[in-house]
């Protein structure tokens, strides 16, 4: 049987996002932000679930450690007024002192 990734993984990542982002917006209602913590809740399990009965791959353990501590590069452009660090190896950076 063919691999199809019908659902590719940042897509899941936007809906998880979409969900916290409706769980913690102080202008919808409990019940509705109830509902979208709960389906973090439910996937998180189930992914918890499936990775129970997986083996183990050549390298998984140390790529697990990386992902959960992540080595950060920082960078300031201007002498420490604004500082945007990146992962390791990536390029895409993010603010972490100062006003973009």
């Amino acid at each position: 049987m063919p691999y199809i990734d019908k659902t590719p993984v940042e897509s899941v990542c936007e809906a998880l996002d979409l969900w916290r982002g409706v769980s913690d917006d102080p202008n919808i209602d409990g019940y509705n932000g109830w509902g979208c913590k709960q389906k973090i809740y439910k996937t998180l399990w189930k992914a918890q679930e499936v990775l129970e009965g997986m083996k183990v791959y050549h390298g998984e353990e140390e790529w697990v450690k990386e992902q959960k501590n992540p080595v950060l590069i920082y960078e300031s452009p201007d002498k420490g007024k604004t500082v945007y660090a990146r992962r390791q190896g990536e390029t895409e950076r993010f603010l972490v002192k100062g006003e973009e």
